[in-house]
């Protein structure tokens, strides 16, 4: 008879190693894509794991160098929201074409499935969360109608 109270985990979509700098896979950082994240995990003694939700994901940048091209491999640089960590990087990843367009299809996913696009995500014009700017010309609501002692303000100008 099985256990039932174990919680099913889910399976990765796809694995990967860091690769040195002649593509061989002798490193201790690990990446793993998930139908709704991406975990990068770094470490040997002492593991350290960074995940990232795709539908925060904003945009991509693959490097691909000389080497890189002629052993298949590349970096692809994951720019996200909300994330702390700025290295998000899965540097020197085997078939760096297929991981990217792999990562792609499961964020457009993860973004249809939450409604969000790209210029959904506030924070990088200057707007905080929670602040609401209706007319979408970059000024928080709540500052547009601050009276003012200056004359930038003046209409008769």
């Amino acid at each position: 008879m099985e256990k039932s109270t174990k919680a099913t985990k889910k399976k990765p979509v796809w694995k990967g190693q860091k690769r040195n700098a002649i593509g061989l896979p002798l490193t201790f950082t690990k990446y793993i894509l998930y139908d709704n994240k991406l975990v990068i995990r770094r470490g040997f003694l002492n593991i350290v794991e960074d995940e990232i939700e795709l539908y925060k994901v904003k945009d991509k940048q693959l490097k691909i160098s000389l080497l890189g091209r002629i052993f298949n491999y590349g970096t692809i640089q994951i720019y996200a929201s909300a994330v702390y960590n700025c290295d998000n990087a899965l540097k020197n990843v085997h078939k760096v074409r297929m991981v990217a367009a792999l990562i792609e299809q499961y964020v457009n996913v993860e973004r249809d499935k939450y409604n969000v696009r790209g210029r959904d995500m506030v924070g990088d014009a200057g707007i905080k969360p929670g602040e609401l700017d209706s007319d979408g010309d970059g000024v928080p609501d709540a500052l547009e109608n601050i009276d003012c002692d200056c004359d930038c303000h003046d209409e008769n100008n």
